[in-house]
């Protein structure tokens, strides 16, 4: 197949000016973002970077370098792998080395929110695969055209629920790839949770235990916080396995020791504790819900825009998912309004700009997050090139999820904030006003108070 020129010589540009592939200790990229794990930050040049024609934004995350090229970063990620030996190292684990001159503090709160986020980088296409298969399951249920007795629903129902149901198993792979771990062996530990075996324990009515150790088995099906920590701690061992073996025997006794050492705490430790602190979690978002709703939303729809441009809004996503776990999430609808708001911003600008490129630019935008709920293009190409729409777009977050928040909307399910995913929040009606409500308001401001300072005009 043919190369495409402009992002050729565009992953060709982002390369140079990184210092090249021996630079770079890993590799992997988001819906919009190609994401670089530097060695040395001073071979990079941002501003060179944020230059190139056809780049959207930079953004460092500690020692991740993020280039943000939009719905289209995928053809520039396979280009780099073509043309570079990054291939070798595509999503592989930093080497000892690597990690002990990070600079970082194991348990520093932007360690944990990196390693949150990069273990759901690589799962987000598997994410918006399956909420759009849920919310479409929705959509034809509600007009009849799927049953609930067939086949068919049986089918869309399972894949739309089974990136959900597995996520341990998931997140045991990447987590233990963020940690310098062998990723299987974190999904083996994901997946002795969700093990019929193992989960029939928990129908049992007698007492259960391990080698005398009482036993607590729980549902860990679309639960976050034990595999966590069972991979934080898997991670250290792993390692110190790996250095006080010998290496004629690592790869017996590693994985057989690991395992052995680390399935015990899960089931018996990490699991109860991780389930106990998730319900916990969950009960204080609906205790806040139930007893200021409006506060809540306002402050989510104001967060997540800040939330995108520093790239932290993965670090939620363990909270909404345990959440909807219990039965709805009350977070989701107040991001959504905040969505809304950036695409109804860039509508705005399509409507009030009279440059072709900009206009382009900012139609293009729109209907990508219409239709995908894709944000960050409109983040790094509009807003933070044109500030001052950064406190509009803020300002209509924090009312649109306070809308959210006073009809205590929730989603039923993990969806992206666009058209097609109506159906999984309700009560729909509400919803939909706070939706248009943010998109109108956020449009309206921009074609109000424009959105280029008096000295950029």
């Amino acid at each position: 197949m043919a190369k495409n020129l402009k992002y050729e010589a565009l992953a060709l540009g982002i390369m140079d000016e990184i210092g090249g592939s021996q630079n770079v200790s890993n590799y992997i990229h988001c819906v919009t973002r190609l994401r670089f794990n530097i060695k040395d930050k001073t071979k990079v040049n941002d501003e060179n970077v944020k230059n190139l024609p056809g780049v959207l934004g930079i953004q460092w995350a500690s020692d991740q370098f993020q280039v943000v090229i939009g719905p289209n970063v995928n053809e520039a990620f396979n280009l780099i792998l073509e043309m570079t030996d990054l291939g070798e190292k595509f999503d592989l684990a930093k080497t000892k080395e690597e990690a002990e001159n990070t600079g970082k503090k194991p348990f520093s709160v932007s360690s944990v929110l990196e390693v949150i986020s990069g273990a759901f980088t690589p799962l987000i296409p598997a994410i918006i695969g399956a909420g759009m298969l849920k919310a479409l399951v929705l959509i034809l249920g509600n007009f009849g055209v799927l049953s609930a007795d067939s086949g068919a629903y049986a089918t869309l129902s399972a894949a739309g629920n089974s990136v959900f149901y597995f996520l341990p198993v998931f997140i045991g792979y990447t987590a233990s790839q963020k940690l310098g771990a062998n990723g299987f062996i974190g999904a083996a530990i994901g997946a002795t949770l969700l093990e019929p075996n193992f989960t029939n324990l928990i129908h049992l009515e007698s007492n259960i235990d391990f080698f005398g150790i009482p036993m607590y088995p729980v549902d860990y099906s679309s639960t976050i916080i034990p595999i966590f920590c069972a991979v934080a701690l898997y991670a250290v061992i792993y390692k110190w396995l790996n250095k006080v073996i010998h290496p004629n025997l690592k790869s017996v006794f590693v994985p057989t020791l690991s395992m052995l050492i680390i399935i015990p705490l899960t089931v018996l430790v990490f699991g109860p504790f991780g389930v106990f602190t998730g319900g916990k979690m969950t009960d204080f978002f609906t205790w806040l819900g139930e007893t200021n709703s409006i506060l809540l939303g306002a402050f989510y729809g104001g967060y997540l825009v800040i939330g995108v441009i520093f790239g932290l809004q993965w670090a939620v996503v363990p909270v909404m998912i345990q959440n909807l776990a219990s039965g709805g999430d009350m977070l989701m609808p107040a991001g959504c309004a905040a969505n809304f708001a950036m695409f109804g911003l860039a509508f705005g600008i399509y409507l009030k700009s009279r440059d072709k490129n900009l206009k382009n630019i900012a139609l293009g935008t729109t209907i990508t997050g219409l239709l995908a709920g894709i944000s960050e293009p409109i983040v790094y190409g509009l807003i933070l090139k044109y500030n001052r729409t950064l406190p509009m777009v803020i300002i209509t977050g924090i009312l649109g999820g306070a809308i959210m928040g006073a009809f205590k909307v929730i989603s039923v399910s993990f969806a992206f904030a666009n058209i097609f995913t109506i159906p999984a929040f309700t009560p729909m009606v509400p919803y939909i006003i706070g939706i248009v409500f943010s998109f109108g308001l956020a449009c309206a401001l921009v074609l109000i108070f424009g959105y280029e300072k008096k000295i950029e005009k």
